[in-house]
């Protein structure tokens, strides 16, 4: 796997856990599940969130019944373990399911939803420096451009591009050739910024384009064969090769543009 170089002349960045903030929404979601099963009451939301996340983050009106119920003894396996690996008892169908359908519907509700830190300054720097930036995205075209117009993001990129709209999921390298389509850029100048390995990091790698993987929760950065993994979305400003002088000078003009803006 190659490692990215500098002066990239387009980024891509996934949505959900990368420019969204999936670790929030996660831990407001497992106090909503505390609320609705007060035996879990006990359990730190915080410490605990991290592990439930399951693969399907979405009703079955957003990404269709049949891959919602394909995934649903999944999910259902990674609740038993769940109250496994605390010591609870084994959870009844019924109560998987309040478990589930209370953490999808407070995951996706739009009070818990934010853009990750350091996303929008970073989109702002990269815009100011005529770097193009799409959002890849798999899911719902409607649903993510919401998603993304209320955390704040989509206003400060050039597009997004879901699976909906391709006709194909990350990790498809035809789901990648239409970023690149739309950026206009050749795919070893293009970088791709996400959370999935599968999906982000070793499906960019599959079709030529140079990727970062995204770990904010990762002790050390780099070396994982080469990879470079980033704990925070800032870091792609230095990756893209904008310098601390132009960062002073992308930071000063942004403190003025919400300055006028706030007059």
């Amino acid at each position: 796997m190659a490692t990215p170089g500098k002066d990239f002349d387009g980024v891509i960045f996934d949505l959900d856990c990368t420019l969204a903030d999936g670790k929030y929404a996660s831990q407001q979601a497992m106090v909503a599940v505390q609320q609705a099963l007060p035996h879990l009451r006990d359990l730190d939301p915080v410490f605990v969130a991290p592990y439930f996340h399951p693969s399907v983050r979405h009703f079955p009106e957003q990404i269709g019944q049949e891959r919602f119920n394909r995934h649903l003894e999944d999910t259902h396996s990674q609740i038993q373990s769940f109250y496994s690996l605390f010591n609870l008892h084994v959870p009844q169908p019924q109560e998987m399911d309040i478990f589930y359908h209370t953490w999808l519907a407070a995951y996706g509700q739009k009070s818990n939803r934010r853009a990750t830190p350091g996303s929008i300054e970073t989109l702002r720097r990269l815009r100011y420096r005529g770097i193009p930036v799409v959002i890849l995205t798999n899911g719902a075209q409607q649903f993510q451009a919401d998603k993304a117009r209320e955390i704040g993001v989509l206003e400060h990129v050039d597009g997004l591009i879901s699976s909906e709209s391709v006709g194909c999921r990350k990790p498809s390298s035809r789901v990648f050739d239409a970023a690149l389509e739309s950026l206009g850029t050749q795919r070893h100048r293009t970088l791709m910024v996400g959370d999935s390995m599968e999906n982000d990091v070793l499906g960019a790698d599959e079709a030529g384009l140079r990727a970062v993987w995204y770990r904010p929760s990762s002790s050390s950065r780099g070396g994982i064969d080469g990879l470079t993994v980033i704990r925070n979305i800032s870091d792609v400003v230095s990756l893209c090769g904008i310098g601390a002088k132009e960062e002073e000078l992308t930071e000063n003009l942004s403190s003025l543009s919400l300055r006028e803006e706030e007059q």
